[in-house]
C-alpha cells in the first residue's frame, strides 16, 4: 500500500482549504452522515476548515465548528465556525442548545485535548447521536472512549483510518 497523501504532504485540498484527513477518513465521515441520517455535525477543532468546507456543501446537513482562534480558519467557512474554547462551560451550553433541534447529530472531536473533549461532550449526546474522534492511537486512546451506553460503529471502511465512531444507545 502506498503512503497516504496526508502523511506525505500534511494535507489534502479538496475544496481549496487544507484538510488533515485522508480521503478514506473523509469518506468515513460522509458514510456516517448518510447511514445514520444525521441532521448536523459539530466539529471540535476546525483548524483551517477543510472538513467544514466539504460538510457545508451537504444539502441536508447543518454544521457548527468550534475553534479557539479564528486566525487559521478560511474565510469561506468562518460564518459556520464560532471562536470559543471548546472545553469551557459556556461553549458546551451553546453546543447543547444548537443540537437540540438538529438531532441526530455527530460530535467530532479533533482539537488539542481529545480525551477531555470526549469526556465533556459525550454526556450531552442522546440515543441515536454519534461521537467521533480523529487521531485514534495518537492523540486519543481506546481507553479514553466511552463504553457504557455506547456501541462502536464498525466496518471494513474504517480500516487504515485514525478514527473511531460510537453511537449512543
Amino acid at each position: 500500500m502506498s503512503a497516504d497523501p496526508v502523511d506525505v504532504s500534511g494535507a489534502l485540498w479538496p475544496v481549496g482549504i487544507a484538510l488533515s484527513h485522508s480521503w478514506r477518513e473523509v469518506g468515513c465521515i460522509l458514510w456516517i452522515v448518510q447511514t445514520f441520517h444525521l441532521r448536523a455535525v459539530v466539529e471540535i477543532g476546525v483548524d483551517q476548515g477543510g472538513l467544514a468546507g466539504i460538510l457545508q456543501a451537504h444539502r441536508s446537513l447543518d454544521y457548527l465548528g468550534i475553534e479557539l482562534t479564528m486566525h487559521t480558519v478560511h474565510p469561506s467557512v468562518a460564518h459556520i465556525v464560532i471562536e470559543a474554547d471548546a472545553l469551557a462551560e459556556p461553549t458546551l451550553r451553546t453546543v447543547l442548545h444548537w443540537i437540540e433541534q438538529r438531532r441526530p447529530v455527530l460530535v467530532y472531536c479533533d482539537d488539542g485535548d481529545k480525551p477531555k473533549e470526549v469526556q465533556l461532550y459525550a454526556p450531552i449526546l442522546r440515543p441515536g447521536d454519534l461521537l467521533g474522534v480523529h487521531d485514534l492511537g495518537i492523540e486519543i486512546q481506546e481507553s479514553n472512549l466511552p463504553t457504557e451506553g455506547w456501541m462502536r460503529v464498525t466496518g471494513p471502511w474504517l480500516q487504515h483510518t485514525r478514527q473511531a465512531f460510537l453511537i449512543r444507545t
